[in-house]
Order: C-alpha cells, then sequence, then structure tokens
C-alpha cells in the first residue's frame, strides 16, 4: 500500500511539475481530456465513400491538414465506425477526389484534381492497394490526365473509363473521355475524336453490361453528333447514333444505368417555371420512359446523389437550399414516393450513398444531424429508412463540440459558455449552447433543453449572471424567439425579455452584426437595420430589460453614414461609455471608431478614429492601460486596400501601427484579445511570412507589435479560431478546429499562455503579393511575382468547393462557385513548389 501511495503521489507531483513548466502555446491536456478531436469518428466531411465486400467502408475524409497545407485523406472504417489502422493513406493526396471505386482485385481507383499521393506523382488518377499504398505498377511512367477528373467507370472487361475536363492522358490527345487498360496505359483503340469540346468537360460515366459507355454534361453536340447532355458511345468511342433522346434541360451531371438497360439521368430544368433540378428516364433506344413519373411533388433545388437499388428503387439525396430541410428519399420504379420509406431530414449534404447487400443504407457527407438527433458525416440506415444505431456515429461517438464553435465567454466563477452551429457537447445533447466546467466538462447545472433550431453567433453575459444570445434561430427550448434570446443562469428561457423582429435590408439570419450589455440590463445591438418591431430605427439600437425599443437612444452617431454596418460595440463601464466602430462602402473620410454614452450622445474628449487611418472596421480590443486594438482596412495613396492592424490611445489618437500591408499579401485576423502584461494573442492566417511553419492559426504579439517567440503553438492548426478568453494564465480558443499541434480537440482547446519573457523580432517582409478578389461573380487570383500552377478553394468546414489546375500564369479566375458559407479558404501553388492561402468573404 505504502508504495502505491508513493507512485501516485509521485505521479501527481511530476504532473503538477510538467504543467508548471508548460510550454506557452501548447493544449492544456488537463481541459477536457476525453476529447479525442480528429481521431475520433469521421469528424470531417465525406466527399466519396465505397463498401468493401467484407463491410468495410473506404471514405474521403474531408480536407485535413500536414504541415499546414490541404491534404485529402482516405481512411477505412471498420463495422463499428472505427478506424482501421491497417489501412495507411499517409498524407493523402493535394487535392480533391471526385471518385473512389472498389476494384475487382480487392484494389482501390481514386480520381479527381490531385496530382501527387503520399506525396508520389500521379496525374489525377491513382490505384492503391488494399493497404492504402500507392500501386507503383498502375500508369508507371505515365504523366496522367493534364485537367480534373470528374467520374469513372469500370467496364465488364476490367478496363477503366475516364471522364472530366482534361485534353490529354499521358500525352495523348484525349478530349473529356478516355478508356485506361488495366494498367492505367491509354487504350489506343478508344477514339472519341473531338468527344463534346475542350470546353464542354463531361461531368459523369457509366458502363453498360454490353460495354457501351453512356456519359453527360453541358453539351449540345458530342463529335459532331448532335445531342443535348447525354451521350451513348459504341466500345470503340464512336458515337451510337441509334440512340436518339429529347431530353429538354440544359445540362445533366449524373447517370446510372438500370439491370434492365433503362438510364435515368439528373439535370437541369433549364426554364424559368422549373429552375431546379430534374428526373429523366430513357429506354435503351433513347426514347423517353413515360412510365416514370414524379408524383410526389417533390421541392427539389439541387440533388446531390442518386443511388439505384437492386429492385430499381432510386435513392436521392435532395437539398432543398436549407440545411434543416435537406432529405433522403426513396423513389418507385416508376418515380413514386415509396412510403414504406421514412423520410430522413438531414441539416447538411449528403454526398454519397451505398447500398450494403442486406439493403442497409450507409450515407456519407457534410452533416452532424439526422431528423435532429446528431450523428456526424457517416450514417447505416435500415432498409426502410430508420437508423440503424449499431453503427454508431452519433452523440455517443463524439466528444468536444461536434459542430462550429462561433463564441466563448468566460463567468466570474471561471466557467465558460461556448455557442455555435453543434448539436453535442461530449456525446450530450447541447444544441448550439452549453455551459462548462473550468475543466472543461459539462456544468449538468445549466441545461438549455432542445436549445435553438439553428446557429448563434453573438453572446454576452449580464451582472445579474444572465445570457443574452444572437443569431441565426427563431425558437429556444421550442419556444419562438425572433434572432435573440435572453437566458437564465439555469439555461432556461428568461420570458421576461421579448425581442421584437428586426427589418433589415439583407436576410434575417444577417440581422445583429455586434451585441453588447450595460450595467444596467440594457442590451445594445447592432446591424443593417431598418426597423425594430415595425418602428424605424437606425443601424444600433438600445433595448430595455424587457426587450422594448429604448427611444431615448439616439443612434445618429456616425453622421452622415446611413449605410454604416456596426462591426463591434465595446462598454466601457468605469467611464459610463461605449465605443462603437463601423464600417460602409464608401471611399469618402469618415469616422470608424466613436466613443458615445449610454443615450448615444458623441463623447467630444474622445478623438474620433476615421478612414484616415483604418476602415471597415473587423475587429477591436482594449488593452488594460484603455489603449485600442483596431484590424480593418486602409486605402493607401495609391487608392488601393491595405489591411492594417494598429493601435490608438484611449482618447482615439494613434499610437503605433502593427502592420499595414497589401490586402493582397497581409495577414487577417479573426479575433484579438489583450492579455493583462501587455501582450496581445491573434488569431487570423498568417502565412509563411508572419508564422514559424504553414498553417499557423494564433500567435501572440509583444506589446510593441513583435512577434513573442516564446508563444510556441508547434503545427497549431490550419482550421479557423474565431475567438478566444482567457482563463488564468492559459486562452481558452474555439472554431472549428477538430486537433491542435496534432492533439485531438474539438473545436475548444485550452493553451498555456503565462506572459513569459518574449524575444524581439521584426515581422518578416513578404515575398510575394497575391491578390485574392470577387468581381462580377468570379474568383480573381492575381500573382506579383510567382507563375500559379494550381488553385483549391475550400469552405471553413475544409470542403473543396471549386479548382482550377495548370493554370501556368499570374493571373486567372474562378466563374460560379457555389458556396454554402460566405467565408472561402484559398489555396494557391505556385510553379516553384511554394504556396500562399488567402481567405475571403465571398
Amino acid at each position: 500500500m505504502k508504495c502505491t501511495i508513493t507512485t501516485l503521489l509521485t505521479a501527481v507531483i511530476l504532473m503538477f511539475s510538467l504543467i508548471a513548466t508548460a510550454q506557452d502555446g501548447s493544449v492544456d491536456a488537463t481541459f477536457n481530456p476525453t476529447d479525442s478531436g480528429s481521431f475520433n469518428g469521421v469528424s470531417t466531411g465525406i466527399g466519396a465513400m465505397a463498401l468493401q465486400p467484407d463491410g468495410k467502408l473506404i471514405v474521403t475524409a474531408g480536407s485535413e491538414v500536414y504541415l499546414g497545407a490541404f491534404n485529402v485523406i482516405i481512411k477505412r472504417i471498420n463495422a463499428d465506425e472505427s478506424v482501421d489502422l491497417s489501412f495507411n493513406s499517409g498524407v493523402g493526396v493535394n487535392g480533391s477526389i471526385a471518385s473512389l471505386v472498389l476494384l475487382p482485385e480487392g484494389k482501390i481507383l481514386i480520381a479527381g484534381s490531385f496530382t501527387t499521393y503520399n506525396n508520389i506523382p500521379c496525374g489525377r488518377i491513382a490505384r492503391l492497394n488494399s493497404d492504402g499504398s500507392l500501386d507503383t505498377t498502375f500508369n508507371q511512367g505515365g504523366l496522367g490526365a493534364n485537367e480534373f477528373i470528374n467520374a469513372t467507370a469500370v467496364s465488364p472487361d476490367g478496363k477503366i473509363i475516364i471522364a472530366g475536363y482534361f485534353t490529354q492522358y499521358n500525352g495523348l490527345p484525349y478530349i473529356t473521355i478516355a478508356r485506361l487498360n488495366s494498367d492505367g496505359t491509354a487504350d489506343t483503340t478508344f477514339n472519341p475524336g473531338t468527344a463534346a469540346g475542350s470546353g464542354n468537360p463531361l461531368l459523369d460515366v457509366a458502363v453498360q453490361a454490353d460495354g457501351k459507355i453512356v456519359t453527360v454534361g453541358n453539351f449540345i453536340s458530342f463529335g459532331g453528333f448532335t445531342t443535348k447532355g447525354l451521350v451513348r458511345l459504341n466500345q470503340d468511342g464512336s458515337v451510337d447514333t441509334g440512340f436518339v433522346h429529347n431530353y429538354p434541360g440544359t445540362g445533366l451531371y449524373k447517370v446510372v444505368v438500370q439491370n434492365d438497360g433503362k438510364i435515368v439521368v439528373v439535370g437541369f430544368s433549364g426554364t424559368e417555371s422549373e429552375p431546379a433540378d430534374q428526373i429523366y428516364r430513357y429506354h435503351a433506344n433513347g426514347n423517353q420512359d413515360t412510365s416514370f413519373v414524379l408524383t410526389n411533388n417533390l421541392s427539389i433545388n439541387s440533388i446531390t446523389e442518386l443511388k439505384l437499388q437492386p429492385d430499381n428503387k432510386i435513392l436521392l439525396s435532395v437539398n432543398n437550399n436549407s440545411n434543416e430541410s435537406n432529405t433522403v428519399i426513396r423513389l418507385n420504379e416508376n418515380g413514386s414516393s415509396d412510403t414504406s420509406y421514412a423520410i430522413s431530414y438531414i441539416n447538411g449534404d449528403v454526398f454519397c450513398i451505398e447500398l450494403t447487400p442486406q439493403g442497409s443504407i450507409f450515407l456519407a457527407g457534410s452533416f452532424n444531424a439526422y431528423n435532429g438527433i446528431a450523428d456526424n458525416n457517416l450514417m447505416l440506415l435500415n432498409p426502410d429508412g430508420s437508423k440503424d444505431n449499431s453503427f454508431d456515429t452519433g452523440a455517443s461517438a463524439l466528444t468536444g463540440a461536434d459542430g462550429l464553435v462561433y463564441r466563448v465567454v468566460k463567468q466570474n466563477d471561471d466557467k465558460l459558455i461556448i455557442v455555435g452551429d453543434f448539436y453535442t457537447y461530449n456525446g450530450v445533447s447541447r444544441r448550439g449552447i452549453v455551459r462548462l466546467l473550468e475543466d472543461g466538462a459539462i456544468d449538468t447545472g445549466f441545461n438549455p433543453g432542445s436549445g435553438v433550431n439553428g446557429r448563434i453567433e453573438q453572446i454576452k453575459l449580464t451582472q445579474d449572471g444572465k445570457i443574452v444570445i444572437a443569431g441565426n434561430f427563431t425558437s429556444y427550448n421550442n419556444v419562438p424567439v425572433n434572432n435573440m434570446a435572453r437566458i437564465n443562469a439555469d439555461g432556461s428561457l428568461d420570458v421576461s425579455f421579448t425581442a421584437a423582429v428586426f427589418e433589415n435590408i439583407y436576410y434575417p439570419q444577417y440581422s445583429i452584426s455586434a451585441l453588447n450589455v450595460l450595467p444596467d440590463g440594457s442590451i445594445l445591438v447592432g446591424g443593417p437595420f431598418l426597423s425594430y418591431g415595425g418602428v424605424p430605427c437606425g443601424k444600433m439600437v438600445k433595448l430595455t430589460n424587457t426587450g422594448a425599443l429604448d427611444g431615448t437612444f439616439n443612434s445618429d452617431f456616425f453622421t452622415g453614414s446611413s449605410d454604416k454596418l456596426i462591426s463591434e460595440i465595446v462598454v466601457l463601464p468605469n467611464e459610463n461609455r461605449i465605443l462603437v466602430a463601423g464600417s460602409n462602402s464608401s471611399v469618402a473620410l469618415q469616422n470608424t471608431i466613436v466613443k458615445i454614452d449610454y443615450n448615444g450622445i458623441v463623447d467630444a474628449s474622445f478623438t474620433p478614429i476615421t478612414s484616415q487611418w483604418v476602415r471597415d472596421i473587423q475587429k477591436v480590443s482594449l488593452q488594460a492601460d484603455g489603449k485600442i486594438l483596431v484590424f480593418g482596412l486602409y486605402l493607401n495613396e495609391s487608392e488601393t486596400f491595405n489591411t492594417r492592424f494598429m493601435r490608438f490611445n484611449a482618447n482615439g489618437t494613434p499610437d503605433i501601427v502593427i502592420y499595414s500591408e497589401s490586402i493582397f499579401e497581409s495577414p487577417f485576423l479573426d479575433c484579438i484579445l489583450a492579455q493583462p502584461d501587455g501582450k496581445i494573442l491573434v488569431s487570423g492566417g498568417f502565412g509563411p511570412d508572419f508564422a514559424p511553419l504553414p498553417g499557423i492559426r494564433i500567435i501572440r504579439l509583444n506589446n510593441d507589435g513583435s512577434p513573442d517567440e516564446t508563444f510556441d503553438t508547434g503545427t497549431s492548426t490550419y482550421s479557423y479560431i474565431g475567438d478566444m478568453v482567457l482563463q488564468g494564465d492559459k486562452v481558452v480558443i474555439v472554431g472549428s478546429f477538430v486537433n491542435f499541434d496534432g492533439v485531438g480537440r474539438n473545436r475548444i482547446a485550452r493553451l498555456f499562455s503565462s506572459g513569459a519573457l518574449s524575444i524581439n523580432a521584426q515581422l518578416a517582409a513578404p515575398k510575394n503579393n497575391l491578390a485574392v478578389y470577387t468581381q462580377d461573380n468570379v474568383l480573381n487570383i492575381q500573382s506579383s511575382q510567382k507563375v500559379i500552377a494550381s488553385i483549391s478553394v475550400f469552405d471553413l468546414q475544409g470542403r473543396l468547393v471549386a479548382s482550377q489546375n495548370n493554370v501556368k500564369s499570374s493571373f486567372t479566375g474562378i466563374k460560379n462557385i457555389s458556396a454554402a458559407a460566405k467565408i472561402l479558404i484559398v489555396k494557391v501553388q505556385y510553379a516553384d513548389n511554394t504556396s500562399q492561402t488567402k481567405k475571403i468573404y465571398y
């Protein structure tokens, strides 16, 4: 017993010794220590999936990070949803995977936009061994495709059909479609001629039992043969002119062949009265199958996946342009709704559907709830559409937050409240809001019930312990609210506060851009408002304790700037004053930060901060000495925009410019947090010129603005860090990350930040100006010095939303990006094998 106690004491002493000497910037392992992060289930969106005969799943696990670079990792999942560690894809591919197919011999065929697999060159197509290693005998020494491959199909004789954007394969002219031998070399007996033309990529391909090839895209002719969107080729690549159809739309992007030879396609209707996706079925001769009629009055915005069952019933993943109402449905063979199937509602997108031999259904994509129940990116359904809980990707498989965390606040007792777009925390249902104990465990004394029916983007605490929240939601614990609510300390809704409807110039989900609370409980709200509760109001309002509009508050303190959007509201309780920051589209000289009293009257003793110094204010933070840290844009003498991070004195006069660089080369900031010792924590995107390693998303500055090299986050995280709060000599960070410096942490982590002595160092000069901007719905990318090789565009969830390869220019543009979020991450790969990454609000 004595030996046991001695050993235990030694371990405890060692643990505290390690904590006491912990590196600033490193993860505090004592905070929510059971959080396994990205290694817990499938924590990132799945873009492709295939089911092995042994019941294991091969999935592309979204976008992960290796030394700051985007890489799509391929994983194999066991029947219990654990990761099969015998399958190892290394760092994966350096682009997207559009197609994943199991080959008869147990190998795996992948194709897409990538040019390397596990850092080994391969031209947008590769074959993997059953253990995940690259099969180097496939297309050995070949160049592969010179552009994106959208789809692949395997013919009965083992040959491989590829379709996409390319115009060459292994240096040979193959425009958008080619057939490969089983070893990956080009089958030169297949000659599709000019196909649909180099400007008309093929989007999907299927092979009939007789070896003929059916392919679809947005074209009106193929090889000189007039045909709209759909064509069938003979085995030699020539057009099968006996297949003539009457497709009425503008283009097709999905095709499957039934076991009776009928062909099912998905595409655009091409009319103003029917803008949604449509499904058609054709006989083997091309005549439309008029027995196939959609009789269930589907509301379809787009179809993200179609899967044909052996009985010719059709599973559809339907995107209704609303994450809360996306569905998976099943159609009978005649197109009517299969009423024996339980329609499921998904709060995201389903990109992949796979069927087991028993008829069960795997769904994969980017989502975290099914019929309102937490489930993360991968789930198994019974044949009737009900959830099969034997495959557990749901709440009990999750740690940390299972969705994006926007904000974190700390109570006086060191408890934390986090809000965002999540469904569970540590496997416990907590929709959008949860309170944590100091160590990161759930505080069960705070119960929000069913939470919100959307996302919470803003949170502030009142002095009496209540919580004010705002965002894109219309109910709290099933009680109707108007995008805003006040919560009691136990998590229940404070029914003594009722917010009216904000009418605004945009959409309801963008109503509230800034929020704060005065010491007397009055609430300050900023946004693009036209009225509140039907009463005309300014862009910032003051609400009473009950939610009524305070008509005595003067909201016209930004004189002459009626279109200004309030971006930050900072309360100064020691002065009975408020700092208000804003921005608008005008390039004229204007006030961008003013100080007002609690009634909205401008404080004349404060020198307003103007657009001469910084405009379009995005972030504001106060230091302990009252100085003001500000990040935004700056219009320089050449009338081009810079980003600027600077500090002002407490009276509004300029203090120091921390940096002011071209908008095309400088970092962006997501959060600024001043430490009591004068050091400054900032999160955002810094690039190689501002951080020791690519992908660093949080750094610490000394009081003079120079980098604090004693704050070392290792490899950090490439993902979004949206908010931070100090907790003693530590900092809690939240965002979209699922690991930090190799330690699994799902969207919340605590780092050591003691404020140790720092070594002053100047920011390195940027080496290449990279411009990323939008104009006329085109995402423009321009490099000042380097030649661009390829471009990948991701959303905040790490999903690839657009790409462009073989650019070979310093300037290019990508049109019509369909992004689920307004914030995009643009990664530019240069011809010299270096890269730069920018964030843009699209």
